[in-house]
């Protein structure tokens, strides 16, 4: 009997033990997650990745990058709601067409004035070449400022279409030449025309809106005096 009791002392003695190792071991160590080992989040790392799957500096609460649940990289602050900055700086992309347009067409009314100037046959016309030539040229002039403050580069020459037909035009003379041009010009500024009204009344930026109402009286007269210009033409060949 005195062997049975101290026989049982002896296991409850030893159980007493291990419940107080495991006790400690658990609080120097607690793991949320139930199993394994438990590791600290100033530890995690490229350990932690192979313990988890994860890398650790992209999940919540570690590192400093941003967290997003739906698993693809937070956006960046400057494109937070979708708005990125546009290529054009502060232009719409409505608003850089007609800059862009503007220009070129500008730069082609230059060369047909240029084109009046050296082959028309009559003073009149001559004279109305070399308006051309200063009205769009001071007008490219701002044109081109504007488009500088706004961030946008605009063309310095025509397209190839428009320099075909005025490579034609510059190889007639005479009548030919007179009458062509004169179409040619009536037809430019009716375009110009319609493209400058869109702007005045429907672009977003406020100079640029003020450019295009600023010009389109200029393109108005012009067009007027090039259908008188065929008017008289006409008469005369009669």
């Amino acid at each position: 009997m005195k062997k049975i009791l101290i026989l049982t002392s002896v296991v409850a003695l030893a159980a007493g033990c291990s419940s107080y190792h495991r006790d400690q071991t658990a609080y120097n160590n607690p793991n949320p997650y139930g199993t394994g080992p438990y590791v600290a989040p100033n530890q995690q790392g490229a350990g932690a990745a192979a313990l988890t799957g994860h890398g650790g500096v992209n999940e919540p609460g570690y590192g400093t990058t941003q967290y997003n649940p739906m698993g693809a990289p937070a956006p960046a602050p400057y494109e937070q709601g979708g708005t990125v900055a546009a290529s054009s700086g502060q232009l719409s992309s409505h608003d850089t067409t007609f800059v862009n347009q503007a220009a070129e067409h500008g730069q082609a009314e230059v060369r047909l004035g240029q084109l009046f100037v050296q082959n028309a046959q009559n003073q009149s016309l001559k004279d109305y070449g070399q308006r051309l030539i200063d009205d769009h040229n001071r007008l490219n002039q701002q044109l081109t400022q504007l488009a500088t403050q706004k961030g946008v580069t605009v063309p310095t020459a025509v397209d190839m279409h428009r320099q075909r037909e005025l490579d034609h035009l510059a190889s007639l003379s005479g009548k030919d030449f007179d009458e062509k041009a004169l179409k040619d010009s009536i037809r430019d500024h009716e375009r110009d025309i319609r493209t400058f009204q869109d702007a005045a009344q429907n672009s977003q930026d406020p100079d640029v809106k003020a450019f295009a109402q600023q010009a389109l009286p200029i393109l108005q007269d012009h067009l007027n005096q090039a259908r008188q210009l065929e008017k008289t033409l006409n008469s005369s060949s009669t």
